[in-house]
């Protein structure tokens, strides 16, 4: 929900209720991160901790009717995926198994697909930074900022700014308008998490220069796929290729990618992922 500076809100956590709350009452310890909407940081309210999102609006008009500041309340999760391999694997020198992997991803295509299949709305924004995972070993989507609803005239649709490394190579003017543009951010996504970093970063093109960007959306869009480790399967390989198919046309839908027998084989298999988890950040602890 959003909470406005000096207007009432209820928020429900769990079991507990607060009702008329102020962004005043609430005490902001750590922040947990920043992009072009605004930061998180850590909210605390009764006995409970959230996270909240401070946006701040620029006031364009002078009859613009609406208070400068919004605060989102959400729950607050464990970390992201980003900061997991950057904070917590590559420091113990593991990665991600295989059968993470595919629980990450068999979560994100599921809820990928019900905002495609039931609301017609894209996330456009699909990267490790905004894929969250919680201490229960539940993964979420998060950051719907410049999320879209598909429509079918691409000159009417809205054009937000987009980390743009991770967007799928504009081949067809309808790219941008179908679910198969975030299909292809999740195949980068995989790729980064199984090589633990961008899979179209060098050395030479590390930094987050204009010059450095340029290179990987050209690398991206004329060059091959990125090589992945060779520890993960062919299923696994196959399905992140399927993903990164730079012809739009020929690029699966969710309900293919379902099909694949990667997906199929990991959406049967039982793995404890909270326990993965609370190991991965117990030995960080100890380092």
């Amino acid at each position: 929900m959003i909470v406005k500076k000096g207007v009432s809100g209820v928020i429900k956590i769990g079991p507990d209720l607060y009702k008329n709350v102020k962004i005043d009452n609430m005490k902001f310890c750590d922040e947990l991160g920043r992009g072009g909407f605004g930061k998180v940081s850590k909210g605390v309210l009764g006995k409970n901790v959230l996270a909240v999102k401070k946006i701040e609006f620029e006031r364009q008009k002078e009859d613009f009717d609406m208070e400068k500041k919004a605060f989102i309340c959400m729950e607050l999760m464990a970390t992201c995926l980003e900061k997991l391999y950057k904070n917590h694997l590559k420091p113990q020198k593991t990665t991600f198994p295989e059968c993470i992997l595919a629980k990450i991803t068999i979560s994100v295509v599921n809820g990928l697909r019900y905002l495609y299949d039931e609301h017609k709305i894209i996330h456009r924004d699909l990267k490790p930074n905004n894929v969250l995972v919680g201490h229960d070993g539940k993964f979420k989507l998060s950051d719907f900022g410049i999320a879209g609803k598909v429509i079918k005239s691409r000159s009417n649709s809205p054009k937000p700014q987009r980390c743009q490394i991770y967007c799928s190579p504009l081949n067809s003017i309808h790219a941008e308008c179908d679910a198969r543009s975030d299909i292809w951010s999740l195949g980068i996504t995989l790729a980064e998490l199984a090589l633990q970093k961008h899979p179209y970063k060098t050395e030479y093109n590390n930094s987050c220069t204009f010059s450095s960007t340029m290179g990987i959306l050209c690398q991206m869009s004329v060059g091959p796929p990125p090589p992945l480790p060779e520890m993960y399967s062919s299923e696994f390989h196959e399905f992140v290729y399927k993903c990164l198919e730079k012809d739009f046309f020929l690029r699966p839908e969710y309900r293919e990618l379902s099909k694949s027998l990667w997906f199929q084989n990991y959406v049967v298999y039982d793995a404890d992922l909270a326990l993965w988890l609370h190991n991965v950040l117990e030995h960080s602890q100890q380092l």
